[in-house]
């Protein structure tokens, strides 16, 4: 696992916390999130800021939601330890970053925190659905709600990384940068480590599909 790129999220984290002028949430912005069919996000736009939008977008988000809900057929897929680590640490990451998507766009009402939110939990559901095919256990993941996790290290991170871009929406935007550059280096480390398996291919969608997202936090940025 590329522990580097945790540290640069870190020393961001820490830059934000001590560098940005405290403010609260953003508000509302006239915008509206879109709706998706597999993570149920989106549902804020039905609810005109009533307050219940966070609660239920995450009941959407229990374990009922992934993959650990359903039955799922396991192949005869054999992985090093090496390879499970990081798969269960990949599954964590994108539990992260969805879940710190949906906190910000609670506060920021930015609508692109709802949509890579929501492929965020794809992104996740992809990688149970092979880790549970592969016969690795992810039932302790999956019992987690919404900000929590059960590597250490994760958490912490998840905590700074929150409280940095809870600061405003440009902090948001900039913790939503960081997050997916890291990610993508994660990625690119974990393709390597499992070249030559189904892993890998996985791997490299997931990589794509993070390189959209900078892409849209970047341009969101500069608005």
């Amino acid at each position: 696992m590329n522990k580097l790129g945790t540290l640069t999220i870190l020393a961001v984290a820490i830059s934000l916390s001590t560098g940005a002028s405290a403010a609260g949430p953003s508000g509302p912005l006239g915008m509206t999130g879109n709706q998706d069919q597999v993570s149920g996000r989106g549902l804020s736009t039905q609810l005109n800021g009533s307050g219940m939008e966070s609660q239920l977008r995450r009941q959407t988000r229990d374990p009922s939601s992934h993959a650990a809900g359903q039955p799922t057929q396991q192949r005869n897929i054999t992985y090093t330890p090496e390879q499970i680590a990081t798969l269960l640490w990949m599954i964590e990451e994108e539990k992260l970053a969805g879940d710190l998507y949906e906190a910000f766009y609670d506060q920021t009402k930015l609508p692109v925190f709802d949509r890579i939110a929501a492929a965020e939990d794809r992104h996740m559901d992809r990688l149970v659905a092979h880790a549970q095919q592969a016969n690795v256990d992810v039932a302790p993941i999956l019992a987690l709600p919404a900000g929590q996790f059960v590597n250490h290290e994760l958490q912490a991170l998840y905590d700074q990384l929150l409280q940095a871009g809870s600061l405003s929406a440009e902090a948001a935007l900039a913790v939503g940068i960081q997050v997916e550059q890291d990610d993508i280096a994660a990625l690119e480390a974990a393709i390597a480590e499992a070249a030559g398996t189904l892993l890998e291919t996985v791997y490299s969608h997931l990589q794509a599909g993070s390189e959209h997202h900078l892409a849209a936090f970047d341009l969101w940025s500069k608005i």
